[in-house]
């Protein structure tokens, strides 16, 4: 069964509230994290992707949300588009927690991500501050009307900005970024559009569409910053308004 417009936008919303509340939730538990021995522990034991990922279904109860599955994956793995995340957090380590609950009452999906660190490197603040520039480029032009092919060469002139290039051409030491920027989210997470390298068609007012730059070194892990948009005329209307701040530990290290 399908959604109308308008329940489609009520259902994203509370959705986006509720993955809002577990970037909270998870950004909290990383922040109270205390450094030992390069790692990061919390309550007596170390920080793992499973104990932020309680925290996170917590919030999401009492959002009213749900979901099937949720991202917490750092280091290394952290450039695995495709990793959930396990095992213990490290000191420095980028940790990308991507939410994609869905609202009980409609089933509509928001989709969202962060990249959060305790003492960052220098290099990671560089890749999250770039990513954060391209999706303000973006969200400024986003409105209906506007083509996929626009938003994916926007993305593509910041990209070469930072020096990197795309997944297939990385090498040791090479920043890359993936082929897909964005996509439609509703009943299902992934859905048109979909805005990547060779796609074509322009948005529709009453679009939910996430937007996601990342950047990743293999080496050492990278992230991406991932907003929700409702597409209207003359603009767009921002769904998820969790802080994108990267380091998060000035109580790890004090």
């Amino acid at each position: 069964m399908g959604v109308t417009a308008f329940e489609r936008s009520i259902g994203a919303r509370r959705a986006a509230r509720g993955a809002d509340a577990g970037l909270a939730a998870a950004t909290a538990a990383v922040a109270r994290a205390r450094i030992r021995d390069g790692l990061l522990w919390l309550d007596g034991a170390p920080l793992t992707s499973d104990r932020v990922r309680s925290e996170v279904r917590s919030a999401f109860d009492l959002a009213a949300v749900e979901a099937d599955e949720l991202t917490v994956t750092h280091g290394p793995q952290s450039a695995e588009p495709d990793s959930l995340g396990e095992g213990v957090i490290r000191c420095g380590d980028p940790i990308v927690v991507d939410l994609y609950p869905r609202d009980r009452e409609t089933a509509v999906h928001a989709d969202t991500a962060r990249t959060i660190a305790v003492d960052p490197s220098d290099d990671l603040r560089r890749l999250h501050a770039a990513c954060l520039e391209i999706l303000g480029t973006l969200a400024a032009r986003l409105r209906a009307g506007v083509s996929v092919d626009e938003l994916w060469q926007l993305a593509s002139v910041g990209y070469a900005g930072v020096g990197a290039v795309p997944h297939h051409a990385a090498r040791p030491g090479s920043t890359w970024f993936p082929t897909t920027l964005g996509h439609g989210v509703g009943l299902t997470l992934h859905e048109r559009p979909f805005i990547s390298e060779g796609e074509s068609g322009v948005l529709r007012a009453g679009d939910v569409v996430a937007l996601e730059p990342a950047l990743y070194r293999n080496e050492w892990g990278g992230g991406r910053v991932e907003n929700l948009y409702l597409v209207e005329d003359e603009g767009c209307e921002l769904l998820t308004v969790a802080p994108a701040e990267l380091d998060v530990g000035a109580g790890a290290r004090g």
